[in-house]
């Protein structure tokens, strides 16, 4: 949930985990696993991972008769609208298409978000060091033009 407060890298990293939550979801659903067959495989998954903390998490809200679009809406990692598709695709039933979709969706926008963020980043990387080099050629010669200064006096 740090990661997901920061400033510039919060964004993206709230769209791909999104966007892998919403995929795997997706391909899930769409081999037939209800949710608790879902919440069962992410527990599954090696110790001390999002994975299993969100699982965990997950199954505690239901087993306690909590709605799971409620539940997805408090975690700051998800985008809010990944609640709301979750709970669309409960009462229409594609769950699992709309999951995939969205999953494609995000993913294309992540993309674009971080070829904005290159296209910015780029030239002030290029800027940084020409500066550096003319810095460093200025460290060189002004020695020596001071030398030639002093000679010629």
């Amino acid at each position: 949930m740090f990661f997901s407060r920061l400033p510039l890298f919060g964004a993206l990293y709230t769209s791909y985990h999104t966007s892998f939550f919403a995929l795997e979801w997706g391909k899930l659903f769409q081999q037939g696993l209800d949710i608790q067959q879902i919440i069962e495989c992410m527990e599954q998954t090696s110790k001390a991972t999002l994975i299993q903390e969100l699982a965990r998490e997950l199954r505690v809200t239901l087993t306690l008769g909590g709605e799971l679009p409620e539940k997805l809406r408090h975690f700051s990692f998800l985008t809010p609208e990944f609640s709301l598709i979750v709970f669309q695709g409960e009462v229409q039933g594609k769950l699992g298409e709309e999951l995939f979709l969205y999953s494609q969706l995000l993913m294309e926008r992540l993309f674009q978000r971080i070829e904005k963020t290159i296209h910015w980043v780029q030239p002030l990387i290029f800027l940084l060091v020409a500066l550096m080099i003319v810095g460093i050629y200025a460290a060189m010669f002004l020695p020596i033009y001071g030398n030639i200064q002093g000679v010629i006096e």
